[in-house]
């Protein structure tokens, strides 16, 4: 190790080696309902960045955060069933140092996770109650139980420092906040692309760019970073999910604390899950393959190639994906917490905000809900295939032993960012895939999406719905005169109205 020291020191090159480092989405609900979720992965890291103060979220040394990119992460490596222990302890805005140091309320001692670092528990099994309030997850890293992951390891001892199996030093915190049983405020919950920030991916170039682009040069939609500190006024949760790929954690972690955005949650997509989904059902035939000819050739031909078409439409589409999100995060909430949920035109935002209220709200019946489900088509494409449909099932049974039937749907908002589909054309898409009239869903008290143009009009729509104040209105207001003059007469005819 010396003498490859040396050898980098001779040629000034820098000495790289991985940090292992815990990843969570943050959590929002009642205490009893809660589930933990995360993964453990590898990053590469230079060697001086060790000895510098990480954030805790980011996960990202202080000099780094500005200027990271995403196609940094791309190789973000799995780690195989590493072995951590979980402390809860309060929230407190502090250093990964000072927080070591904080006295945990509870734990949860070796834990191993999966072939993939990702792990799941419940939080009564590390504590059975939780008062309202504010927490971290501090992870540390305690080893492995994979031979393979061990002999991986090795290969990097002899590289620069390596903190590898450094027991002291938490790899990683996690956002835990516990809400009342009887919580009736507002629940937050956004797309990034297209609603807070500008994302250019309409062609391959726009896909580049913003692989390649810094923290710093990230640029929202013209106001919505304040409207989102408005709204944090508050204290709402704050959630994000997105379908962009799960190395973009770290990014967006990092442009949330840019903007000084107070989050909850934030979830990605991870893009291994499709191959993994090809692969499993593969074998799954290769291993039933008397029971699949018994359905006759023609059926199984037929069902096979609309599942691996539906499975590739699910790398590109967010239907099915954010659907389960929605159900999985509504199973930690208390029954009467009020959903505003804001998301954009380019995909499939209003038709998701749509149908996850008809779930909820038992308006599909539930011994249709699979096939409705798998015969879903939206512009043509079959996005949702058996095995999702299935999964979409069980989290809305889960959803009604918990709520019952109820829609906790209180705004759906869809930022216009392409000028197509427009207002009307929204409602037409909806009236063709789902098979109702846009009359017959207002009568069945669902909260149709309203398209906005600007952060203004959303900031008008929340104040109906008393999500945010007057003042609150009028200092949003104020800020979007100042970036976009245009509107002063506007705005000015709003506010000496209010």
């Amino acid at each position: 190790m010396e003498k490859e020291k040396e050898i980098n020191q001779e040629f000034n090159l820098p000495i790289v080696g991985k940090k292992r480092i815990a990843l969570y989405n943050g959590f929002v609900g009642q205490s009893e309902r809660i589930h933990i979720k995360g993964q453990i992965v590898d990053i590469p890291v230079l060697e001086n960045y060790l000895n510098e103060n990480w954030d805790i979220f980011c996960m990202l040394p202080q000099s780094m955060i500005n200027r990271f990119r995403a196609v940094q992460d791309i190789n973000m490596g799995i780690v195989r069933n590493p072995r951590i222990q979980i402390d809860i302890i309060p929230y407190e805005n502090k250093s990964i140092h000072e927080l070591t140091e904080t006295k945990a309320i509870a734990s949860l001692s070796n834990l191993t996770a999966n072939t993939i670092g990702t792990f799941e528990i419940p939080l009564n099994k590390i504590i059975k109650k939780l008062e309202s309030g504010k927490y971290l997850l501090r992870t540390h890293l305690k080893g492995t139980d994979s031979i393979r992951q061990n002999f991986l390891d090795l290969a990097f001892l002899t590289t620069g420092t390596n903190p590898l199996f450094e027991e002291n030093l938490p790899i990683g915190f996690g956002r835990l906040r516990i809400l009342p049983e009887n919580y009736e405020d507002f629940v937050i919950i956004s797309d990034i692309d297209k609603t807070f920030l500008n994302t250019k991916f309409e062609d391959r170039q726009g896909l580049l760019e913003t692989l390649l682009e810094r923290i710093e040069n990230k640029k929202p939609i013209s106001g919505m970073d304040e409207f989102y500190r408005v709204i944090k006024n508050h204290d709402f949760p704050l959630i994000f999910i997105s379908a962009s790929p799960s190395f973009f954690h770290r990014v967006l972690e990092g442009v949330f604390k840019r903007f000084n955005i107070p989050i909850e949650g934030l979830y990605l997509k991870k893009v291994t899950n499709p191959v993994s989904n090809i692969s499993t059902k593969i074998f799954q035939v290769l291993s039933n393959f008397n029971e699949y000819l018994s359905q006759g050739l023609n059926e199984m031909l037929n069902r096979s190639i609309k599942f691996l078409n539906a499975t590739m439409q699910t790398m590109v589409d967010q239907t099915a994906y954010k659907l389960k999100v929605l159900l999985y995060l509504r199973k930690m909430q208390p029954t009467y917490a009020k959903e505003i949920l804001i998301g954009d035109n380019t995909e499939s935002d209003f038709l998701i905000f749509t149908l996850y209220q008809m779930l909820l709200g038992g308006i599909i019946e539930e011994n249709k809900i699979i096939d409705f489900l798998y015969n879903l088509k939206f512009k043509g494409k079959e996005a949702i295939n058996r095995d999702l449909a299935f999964q979409i099932y069980h989290l809305v049974k889960e959803n009604y032993q918990i709520h019952g039937k109820v829609n906790p749907v209180y705004g759906s908002f869809i930022h216009r960012a392409y000028q197509i589909p427009d207002q009307n054309g929204i409602y037409e898409l909806l009236e063709e895939t789902l098979n109702k009239k846009i009359d017959e869903l207002k009568n069945l008290k669902i909260k149709l999406p309203k398209i906005y143009e600007t952060m203004w009009e959303l900031a008008m729509y929340c104040y109906e719905k008393n999500v945010i104040n007057k003042s609150d209105l009028i200092r949003l207001g104020k800020y979007f005169q100042r970036i976009n003059p245009e509107y002063n007469d506007k705005i000015e005819s709003v506010i000496s109205n209010l």
